[in-house]
């Protein structure tokens, strides 16, 4: 059971404890080698929970939490507060592709596993048109290639220490399915609607955010307001159970023109 604590008054604000401070740095090397493993497949990190509240995390000479089968016993630096989203850029995946197979061993030996392994599932797991199943053996490689290299470099970066990752990994686009708008407007899930507004490591999330806006500043006024009003909804409830302190409030934009001021348009859209 996870310990009750107050939340920073800031949106995103890391705590000055070491642990935390470790675990940020972890995050932001491995952002950073992963674009470099993929290179050619935009990445974008979303970091949200207790992690980006300010939690302050020690070690305890009392185990709270976790009870390590071997070791020392430690405190709530157990807690595994690095929540992440990894976004890839969907259409990147696809013409990348090729590229990857050639230059990049882990993905191809992953893909010829996945290969393998879909061949042995019922049809009535496959997509039915060639295009579909490409793709689909396309996001199960490199989502198999994300979620191993992630954790991994996180862990290692961390000095090696117990770093406890809840990861996501989705794909992303800048228009059509799986775009932010898409989301949005055809998906029901809250958390993924807010999943693109968390902390956004290392500036990968911005592109999208700014297309989903410049889309948004394309519909007509009422629609573009209800459009965000849902994702403002979305983000204040998981990130704040839907109660903002009035210090953060401005960094909660409630209205569309607000989501402008917050986020921007492309540059040659700003007005």
């Amino acid at each position: 059971m996870k310990e009750s604590y107050d939340p920073s008054e800031k949106r995103f604000q890391i705590s000055d404890d070491k642990i935390s401070r470790d675990r940020l740095s972890a995050v932001v090397k491995t952002y950073d080698e992963l674009k470099e493993y993929l290179p050619g497949i935009p990445i974008g990190f979303s970091l949200f929970g207790s992690l980006s509240k300010g939690r302050r995390l020690q070690v305890s000479d009392v185990d709270k939490v976790y009870k390590p089968r071997f070791g020392p016993k430690f405190g709530n630096e157990q807690i595994p507060d690095i929540d992440l989203i990894c976004y890839y850029d969907a259409d990147a995946m696809i013409t990348q592709h090729s590229n990857l197979m050639l230059n990049n061993a882990d993905y191809a030996t992953t893909y010829r596993k996945e290969m393998m392994l879909k061949r042995e599932e019922s049809d009535s797991g496959v997509p039915d048109t060639y295009s579909k199943y490409i793709e689909w053996l396309n996001s199960s490689t490199l989502e198999t290639i994300l979620n191993s290299f992630i954790v991994q470099t996180i862990t290692k970066r961390n000095d090696g220490m117990f770093a406890p990752v809840h990861l996501f990994i989705s794909p992303v686009r800048m228009e059509g399915a799986d775009s932010i708008m898409d989301i949005v407007m055809n998906r029901g899930d809250s958390m993924k609607i807010s999943g693109p507004f968390h902390l956004d490591v290392g500036g990968g999330l911005k592109p999208y955010r700014q297309a989903f806006l410049e889309q948004l500043s394309k519909m007509e006024p009422e629609k573009a307001e209800r459009a965000w009003k849902r994702v403002n909804w979305c983000v204040r409830f998981h990130e704040r159970k839907g109660v903002v302190p009035a210090f953060a409030k401005k960094q909660f934009p409630a209205t569309f023109k607000e989501a402008v001021a917050y986020y921007g348009l492309p540059k040659e859209d700003r007005r």
